[in-house]
């Protein structure tokens, strides 16, 4: 894994520098170049694990499944942050649990409406009283920000329950509710404190 990081920092460094030389070098400085070459890298990063998980995805024949509960996931996130994974390999296996192995479990707990608003409406509350997580990297200090994606994360929760409610099959409204539970237990106080 230590050479894969390596490589990923050199074809960031490398992309920067490239993208540096095509702009106006005169406009940014070492502190812009070192920004960009930080984006490249978390993108590359993001890309190796969507190949990574689903890839596997393939392999066990789960590849709506696994989209499915990782777009519930990722809309539950995007503004509740929440606790991060510093390393990539354990990133990657907790990844595949969650998102390729978790939905084999859907058909032995398929949920119905009632308990869809169950769930949700626990989850709702939880963001409310969570959301946004601070994360290191990314503090959210100044309240009248906290409070405005504290909202929008919840409305994402409680338009992803209505669009579960909206399905048909029960298994799919399982799916939902799983990657918005995963995410909420990304955003309690407990995985703050065993990182």
């Amino acid at each position: 894994m230590e050479r894969i990081n390596e490589l990923l920092y050199k074809a960031a460094n490398w992309g920067a520098d490239c993208i540096y030389g095509v702009v106006d070098g005169d406009k940014y400085n070492t502190l812009d170049r070192n920004k960009m070459a930080d984006i490249i890298k978390i993108f590359l990063m993001n890309m190796s694990n969507i190949i990574i998980i689903y890839g596997f995805a393939m392999v066990f024949g789960n590849f709506l499944k696994t989209l499915t509960i990782h777009l519930s996931y990722t809309i539950t996130k995007k503004f509740s942050f929440g606790s991060h994974v510093k390393n990539e390999t354990v990133y990657a296996m907790i990844s595949i649990g969650l998102f390729v192995l978790l939905p084999f479990v859907t058909p032995y707990i398929a949920i119905d409406n009632n308990a869809t608003i169950l769930v949700f409406s626990v989850i709702v509350y939880l963001h409310w009283l969570y959301a946004p997580a601070n994360t290191q990297k990314y503090p959210v200090i100044e309240p009248r920000k906290r409070g405005v994606l504290k909202c929008i994360s919840m409305l994402c929760v409680t338009g992803l329950a209505v669009l579960a409610l909206l399905m048909p099959d029960e298994e799919i409204k399982t799916l939902y509710a799983l990657g918005a539970i995963c995410q909420t237990v990304n955003i309690l106080p407990i995985p703050h404190r065993i990182k």
